[in-house]
């Protein structure tokens, strides 16, 4: 697009549409015949200064929303900073607090392990203790009938103390000899 500058009959130069949109002149080139008509160059003209105002506006709300983000930003750091102050010490005490229970679980675990074993050993003793209770009552209730046997057969009953030593290791072997069965 090429407009010419200039009155009319000859002396004119010949001005390219750009250059006189953005006011630029040259007055170099020789005059032409075609020219933009009048309106056109409203138009153009119009348009123009339509996007450079569009241009001017969007810039603006960028320029805008870049502080308001700016603005956010620093809002948002100050207030991790604050909340990592504030919570650091509350997070290292329950991380610390966890810990230790779980130490404690595992110490309280084993402690129960260990005391179940125990519960189970004592059980077993409780069982060999009774069973070697039922065996000194049925040695007992032998001697008894074996010490009221000799009186009615006319033999001089065996003395209660002489029946408990001599018996005594017999009864301390068959206990022991039933211990070991039982823990076997």
């Amino acid at each position: 697009n090429i407009n010419t500058v200039g009155g009319v009959g000859g002396g004119g130069a010949i001005m390219p549409s750009d250059a006189i949109a953005f006011g630029g002149e040259m007055q170099t080139q020789p005059q032409q015949a075609a020219t933009v008509p009048h309106s056109m160059r409203q138009v153009r003209d119009g348009a123009m200064s339509d996007l450079q105002t569009q241009l001017r506006e969007v810039l603006r709300e960028n320029e805008l929303m870049r502080r308001e983000l700016e603005a956010k930003e620093s809002k948002l750091s100050s207030s991790m900073n604050s909340i990592k102050t504030f919570w650091s010490p509350e997070l290292k005490k329950e991380r610390a607090l966890r810990k230790d229970e779980a130490t404690k679980m595992a110490v309280w675990k084993e402690q129960y392990k260990v005391v179940q074993e125990e519960t189970q050993h004592l059980q077993c003793t409780i069982q060999a203790l009774q069973d070697e209770l039922r065996i000194q009552r049925d040695l007992n209730q032998l001697f008894q009938s074996d010490y009221s046997d000799s009186g009615r057969l006319g033999n001089p009953p065996i003395p209660p103390q002489e029946m408990t030593q001599e018996n005594f290791l017999r009864l301390h072997s068959e206990f022991e000899r039933q211990a070991k069965e039982l823990f076997l």
